[in-house]
């Protein structure tokens, strides 16, 4: 891993068909919509920084699948490394953090008319590919 990318997880999460698109607050990414996620803390795996991250801003308790992809940035200072995971949730009722503008349940092709971080598309069309594989 290049010494310069902060390490990152993220999860797509998937409820009764649909995925979950929050939009962020924060500077870096401000107004871009993306999936629930953020850095890996010391002695934490990627899987269990997803699931954190997760509680932390949306609320909700996510069974991880499988990995979807690596991803970098190179968009921002600081850039990341994200391990996006497929995720599930049982429950749809989302408690956004101060860090989540709004968030969006939409059919995953749908999101793709999102203004999404380059990362979020990739591993958006990643997702849509290997489920086309799978069928």
């Amino acid at each position: 891993m290049d010494e310069s990318l902060i390490p990152a997880a993220s999860a797509l999460i998937i409820h009764k068909g649909k995925i979950l698109f929050i939009q962020r607050v924060q500077e870096l990414a401000r107004g871009k919509w993306v999936f629930p996620g953020g850095s890996v803390e010391n002695d934490e795996t990627f899987e269990d920084a997803a699931k954190r991250e997760a509680k932390e801003e949306v609320g909700l308790e996510i069974k991880i699948i499988r990995l979807l992809g690596v991803y970098i940035t190179r968009e921002y200072q600081p850039n990341y490394e994200i391990s996006c995971f497929v995720a599930e949730s049982k429950a749809d009722k989302v408690t956004p953090s101060s860090e989540v503008m709004d968030w969006k349940w939409l059919d995953p092709i749908d999101g793709l008319k999102l203004d999404l971080t380059l990362t979020a598309r990739q591993a958006l069309k990643d997702f849509l590919n290997s489920k086309k594989a799978t069928y």
